[in-house]
């Protein structure tokens, strides 16, 4: 398990802010005098850029936590649909929009039944499964996989 960390600290009497992330055990520490700061020609908000890679290694984890468990425990299912009930897959089916790039890159490393999270997160009408590829998992994954990478979600 990987733990993530994300702390803000104010030292009394100077306008110093420190970021601290604990990622898998290492420790990652910065600190600002303000939250903007000026890297080249463009202003960057340090804190928020901070916050923003934290929250996505937490969902990174949440989300390999989830496969792994709902994998495992489905490893014996043939039914699609108790294999859609699982809770794990109900919690990553519930990550929302932030999970596809997490689902189509793990649907691309090795094949599953992701396709009714990818339904049912982008909407029934915005899947790009012909009705003539439905059933045909490899026809279906290409599908998916197409589309990821034509709405810039993955490579």
């Amino acid at each position: 398990m990987v733990s993530v960390t994300l702390g803000l600290s104010i030292t009394k009497g100077a306008s110093k802010r420190a970021c601290t992330a604990v990622l898998g055990g290492a420790r990652v520490e910065r600190e600002y005098r303000n939250q903007i700061v000026t890297v080249g020609d463009r202003e960057v908000d340090v804190l928020g850029r901070f916050r923003h890679w934290a929250e996505r290694a937490a969902l990174e984890q949440e989300f390999a936590e989830l496969t792994e468990r709902w994998q495992r425990e489905t490893r014996g299912l043939s039914a699609i649909d108790d294999i859609a009930m699982h809770p794990a897959y109900q919690r990553i089916m519930a990550l929302g929009k932030p999970a596809l790039p997490l689902i189509l890159r793990e649907l691309e490393r090795k094949p599953h039944h992701w396709f009714w999270a990818l339904t049912m997160i982008v909407g029934e009408k915005y899947s790009p499964v012909p009705p003539e590829h439905a059933g045909r998992v490899s026809a279906m994954r290409a599908d998916w996989l197409q589309w990821g990478r034509d709405s810039g979600i993955i490579d």
